[in-house]
């Protein structure tokens, strides 16, 4: 029987960007960035970045769920 060895920085999924943008944040003295990703499976990950430092303490991200079932966020404070 013959053994099979996998690597896994070959084999693991690998992660595409397909936006980064940035945006004004609440105070409109900064930014806060969102960056979207997909993968070979068309898996979808979004991540947020807030890099304004006033409002990085006074904000935070409130996660809701729409009617229709469609997953929204919005700034909130703390």
């Amino acid at each position: 029987m013959k053994e099979q060895f996998y690597n896994l920085e070959v084999d693991s999924m690998s992660w595409e960007v397909m936006s980064d943008r940035e945006y004004p944040c609440p105070c409109k003295k900064g930014t806060y960035r969102e960056i979207s990703e997909n993968d070979d499976w068309n898996n979808w990950r979004e991540e947020v970045i807030m890099n304004c430092p006033s409002c990085k303490e006074k904000y935070v991200q409130h996660f809701f769920t729409k009617p229709d079932g469609e997953e929204r966020w919005y700034w909130k404070e703390k």
